[in-house]
């Protein structure tokens, strides 16, 4: 199988609208994580050509923003992304079996948002001419 990050990142995160808007938001909120890891991912594969983010997930993916922020990609795209705090320091995969109270709304706000800004670095990086689609 081939990863398509890019695509995952898109669907993940309108499906997690979807969910949010009908009040759904424990699943939302998985899926805003899923989104902004594989947005990530894609960055960090155009700023690095790296393929050995598979097997990295949040919260720790995250801390990894630094080794592939270089060169002139790396600066544009990731530096600003490894200069704020995590936003998904809270976010576990693991919260897929917790009760749905245990996510608070304020917490799937967060990291929408968080999400979204990530997903509009994909977005301007291929804008740009940063990426090759094709990977």
């Amino acid at each position: 199988m081939t990863e398509d990050y890019s695509d995952s990142a898109q669907r993940h995160f309108h499906d997690a609208e979807l969910l949010f808007k009908n009040g759904r938001t424990a699943n939302a909120d998985q899926l805003y994580g899923y989104s902004a890891e594989c947005a990530l991912k894609r960055l960090m594969q155009c700023c690095n050509d790296s393929q050995k983010i598979k097997w990295l997930h949040f919260p720790d993916l995250w801390y990894k923003i630094p080794l592939f922020a270089k060169g002139k990609l790396g600066s544009k795209y990731l530096a600003p992304i490894k200069s704020n705090p995590n936003p998904f320091n809270d976010w576990k995969i693991e919260q897929r079996y917790s009760h749905s109270s245990t996510i608070t709304r304020e917490q799937v706000v967060a990291h929408q948002l968080a999400a979204r800004r990530i997903r509009g670095l994909l977005t301007k990086i291929h804008l740009d001419g940063g990426s090759n689609e094709s990977r």
